[in-house]
This record gives structure tokens, sequence and C-alpha cells, in this order.
């Protein structure tokens, strides 16, 4: 996982998922700018993903992941605006979430 520059909208890369939670970020989130409510970067023609989905996460029209969602929201199947992981648990938004990232070791 790589973020880039500011000037570059913390665009993410993904390589290398590891876990047995479901790859849910490289499909619809490698290659893609940060959006927020205030910063619309995703390629979404119908609005802004994180005004829609309800936090700032690496959009793509929209998500198949958003760690920054509304928290505990239950089994919503139609709003998508909780904290999903959703080749995980789909659909079910998450309580909470901690992210941990560790640095490859070569």
């Amino acid at each position: 996982m790589n973020l880039d520059s500011a000037q570059n909208n913390y665009k993410l890369t993904v390589t290398g998922y590891t876990g047995d939670a479901g790859d849910a970020l490289t499909l619809r989130h490698n290659g893609q700018a940060f959006t927020t409510y205030d910063q619309d970067n995703d390629p979404w023609s119908s609005g802004n993903c994180a005004e829609r989905f309800k936090g700032g996460w690496w959009y793509q029209t929209c998500h198949d992941s958003n760690l920054n969602g509304l928290p505990d929201l239950g089994t919503n199947t139609t709003s998508g605006e909780g904290i999903e992981w959703t080749k995980w648990l789909d659909p079910y938004s998450l309580r909470a979430v901690a992210m941990k990232i560790r640095p490859q070791v070569n």
C-alpha cells in the first residue's frame, strides 16, 4: 500500500493483499485519489461519494470498502453509509475499525 503526495490528492496504490477478510481495496479503490466532502476527486459523475456515503475515502464509483463511514448502522442493505468492508461482511456496518499497516520486508 502506498499513498501519493498531497499534490496528487493522496492517490492510493494497493498491491500484495494478504489476510482473511477479503481484498476490498484493490478492485475499486486502487489508483484513486482521496475524496472528501469539500474535495470531490472521485470519478462518479452523479455526485460526490464522500458526501453520499458519509466519509472521506479512496472512492471510485463508489466503494467496496469505506472505513470512514458512519459507525454501527446495522444491516442496512441500501444506504452503504456505514463502516464497510464488503468482501468480509456484506451488507453490514461495523461499530469500529482500526486499519493497521506494516512495512513490507524485502
